[in-house]
């Protein structure tokens, strides 16, 4: 079937300036799946918020099969279904992250398509690459303050006026989430983004010792949740197997809800990936551990200063790690004023409305 995707990619890209004929109704929505084949992040909460919504006849349109099987819902339906096909005809709204994730259709000119985009990014992206944007394809994107929506404007070659400083859906969940039931002991994330040329390292410190690692995590009753991205697993990382250690527990579930980590986690530990900033709005600690951070400023690089936009501790030892777990565990915590600062900064609205806003822009401006 993939081998069939550029024609069939043409031959819907020839059908756009027909459905340019068809009169759209403002009530129907077409929400594509993240990447075309998960039900999680902006798509999901957006999805399930419409649920609640009778005015609007939305519709959730994935590539995959399996998804679309295990969901069993009326609106959610597979891409190349007649179903599909009819209500994208005649939607008038569009809600996804790229064109993948509405494939095989392409936006007609009568359309409106609200790109949901994917967070707050650190690393260089767009016109910050240096690459030429086209961004005709979306006629606003979601921002989440109004330094963002700057950094947006710019990365994806568009006027201000095309970006709404609404707040990213997704982070609803985040505002007063239910209390953790980790017990007494603590959870840590660690979620590192990708690289562009190789694989992550996983704990990668001069001084790494597995069997001190342990001990130190059993006393203190710490368990890791290891979440590689999507671009290591599927890259055949040779460096995700922790077999050495009993505190691990890596999780290669892509359809698993990124939020729902992030709720259940007592520490992030991260790199370069902008989860941090979603995970600012838990007040909960950050350790950044950025072990080749002058090798990914010189190859990929960042939009603004890593340093001055990364509030908690950098670690490049397994004994620096240790030393600021050990504080928390004790409740110390010397950057939670520098969090809250950075909170305020990257996050407008603070109130769990961002897809409530969203949803009255549409029902307003469409």
């Amino acid at each position: 079937m993939k081998r069939l995707y550029p024609l069939i990619d043409l031959l819907f890209k020839l059908l756009s300036k027909f459905s340019n004929l068809i009169k759209k109704d403002k009530n129907k929505i077409i929400v594509g799946a993240n990447y075309g084949h998960f039900f999680t992040d902006n798509p999901r909460y957006i999805f399930e918020f419409l649920e609640d919504k009778s005015e609007f006849d939305h519709l959730f349109i994935s590539k995959n099969k399996e998804l679309i099987s295990k969901l069993n819902h009326p609106r959610c339906v597979h891409s190349f279904s007649a179903k599909a096909f009819f209500h994208f005809l005649r939607s008038r709204t569009i809600i996804c992250g790229g064109e993948i994730d509405i494939f095989p259709y392409h936006r007609s000119k009568n359309q409106f398509v609200i790109n949901q985009w994917h967070g707050i990014p650190i690393k260089n992206i767009g016109t910050y690459q240096g690459k030429e944007m086209d961004s005709s394809w979306f006629d606003y994107i979601l921002a989440s303050s109004d330094k963002e929506k700057e950094l947006l404007a710019t990365a994806f070659n568009v006027s201000t006026s095309k970006v709404l400083t609404i707040g990213t859906p997704r982070n609803d969940v985040l505002i007063n989430p239910p209390k953790k039931d980790n017990g007494d002991g603590f959870q840590i994330l660690y979620a590192p983004t990708f690289r562009d040329d190789t694989n992550v390292d996983f704990f990668n410190f001069p001084d790494y010792n597995a069997k001190e690692l342990d001990e130190f995590c059993s006393k203190n009753k710490i368990t890791f949740k290891v979440k590689p991205h999507l671009h290591d697993y599927r890259a055949g990382n040779n460096k995700l197997k922790f077999d050495e250690l009993n505190c691990v527990d890596v999780i290669f579930d892509s359809a698993l809800d990124f939020q729902e980590l992030l709720k259940e986690s007592d520490v992030l530990i991260t790199d370069y990936s902008g989860v941090y900033f979603d995970y600012l709005l838990l007040d909960n600690p950050i350790i950044f551990f950025p072990y080749d951070l002058e090798e990914y400023r010189k190859k990929r690089g960042f939009m603004y200063s890593y340093e001055d936009n990364t509030p908690g501790p950098k670690v490049y030892t397994q004994k620096e790690l240790i030393d600021y777990l050990n504080d928390i565990v004790q409740n110390k915590d010397e950057f939670a004023q520098e969090r809250a600062l950075k909170t305020k900064e990257y996050h407008l609205h603070r109130d769990g409305k961002n897809t409530e806003r969203l949803y009255s822009f549409i029902k307003e401006n469409i």
